[in-house]
């Protein structure tokens, strides 16, 4: 019998990092991650900064999360085949620990700031070309470096997309109350459009609490919407997409982003976007045809929602190619090239795993 045949092959090692598992786009990258690697054959473990809201989730699945500081921690970062890390602060851990080589930070937003500390790996990954374009402008060292942009994907449920008729809200809007997601301009676009519908109904969805909660409500109360605006706080990812899918167009008023994976959600759920210039996002609504970009003329902004949300033949034109526009960002596409980065940093330890191309379908990630 040759030495080969007799060499036992282990599964690689990977270790996802992130600040905290909570409620928010960042979170259910790793859970999709985390979940995919270990259908794979992978050895998976989560390293966080603090416990959070959504430990569970993985230890439910089999997938053992662990908290910084630990000496368990410096342990799988050293061994790992592969680090993938979501924030500079980690991302600086792991090459403290000697894994520079086989580390990758992976940027979800807009970055500034600390520009000695930050992405010292030997891979950096954007989640979107304006993020990348932005790193390249802000950090000069890497302005001639190689960056890949690795998109944020959802999965289509099955099914076709609700029709128009059967969509029981006008708009849906998802985010923290939070600075960034700017839920009172939420507020103050519906009560345009609710002067122009008096029937209209709203959901904002909060996966958590926030610093401007108790301004939301103040605004809400002010502008006379108790009744037109919904609020649903702390529910399942799963509860989330079933808003989405029932709202006739999402509605994104954030100030900042990377590429927000609800929106992307919406897109395979159907649901037309109308957002602000916050990032990639807007180039990808507007070259799409599936909704709508606002700028700074809030009587032009209404009209658009006050057509889409009435307007029955446009609204399903914008809807289709909403859904189309979703293939693109596939959580199965996603995954693959998640998959071809690792094995670039680390080509000779995935001999008991098949490479693999995007297809329909992919790993679930429920709540």
């Amino acid at each position: 019998m040759s030495q080969a045949s007799t060499t036992l092959v282990r599964p690689p090692r990977i270790v996802l990092a992130t600040d905290r598992l909570s409620p928010g786009g960042v979170s259910h990258f790793v859970l999709q991650l985390a979940n995919h690697f270990r259908a794979r054959g992978c050895q998976v473990d989560v390293v966080s900064l603090r416990p959070g809201e959504w430990d569970h989730r993985l230890v439910e699945s089999g997938v053992d999360v662990h908290t910084v500081p630990s000496r368990k921690v410096v342990e799988l970062i050293r061994s790992a085949d592969v680090i993938h890390c979501q924030q500079r602060i980690l991302g600086l851990l792991a090459v403290l620990l000697g894994a520079r080589a086989r580390t990758i930070e992976h940027v979800h937003n807009v970055m500034s700031g600390h520009r000695l500390l930050s992405f010292r790996a030997s891979t950096i990954v954007a989640v979107s070309n304006h993020v990348r374009s932005g790193l390249q402008s802000h950090y000069p060292r890497l302005a001639n470096r190689h960056l890949s942009v690795v998109s944020n994907g959802a999965r289509k449920r099955p099914g076709d997309p609700l029709p128009f008729g059967r969509r029981c809200y006008d708009i849906v809007g998802v985010g923290r109350f939070e600075e960034q997601k700017d839920p009172l301009a939420f507020l103050d676009l519906v009560a345009r459009l609710h002067r122009h519908n008096a029937g209209l109904r709203a959901v904002w969805i909060a996966p958590g609490a926030g610093s401007l909660q108790q301004q939301f409500i103040d605004h809400q109360r002010l502008l006379g919407l108790n009744d037109v605006v919904t609020v649903s706080q702390g529910g399942t990812h799963e509860a989330t997409r079933d808003l989405i899918a029932q709202s006739k167009v999402f509605l994104m008023t954030s100030k900042w982003e990377g590429l927000p994976l609800a929106a992307l959600e919406a897109l395979a759920s159907g649901t037309p976007v109308v957002t602000t210039p916050c990032g990639e996002i807007a180039d990808i609504i507007g070259n799409g045809g599936c909704g709508a970009v606002l700028d700074s003329d809030l009587d032009a902004g209404t009209s658009t929602l006050v057509s889409l949300t009435c307007d029955r033949s446009l609204w399903e034109s914008n809807s289709a190619n909403a859904f189309s526009v979703a293939d693109d960002f596939s959580e199965d596409g996603m995954t693959a090239m998640v998959e071809r980065t690792y094995r670039s940093v680390q080509p000779n330890v995935w001999p008991d795993v098949p490479d693999r191309v995007p297809s329909e379908g992919g790993v679930l990630c429920e709540s």
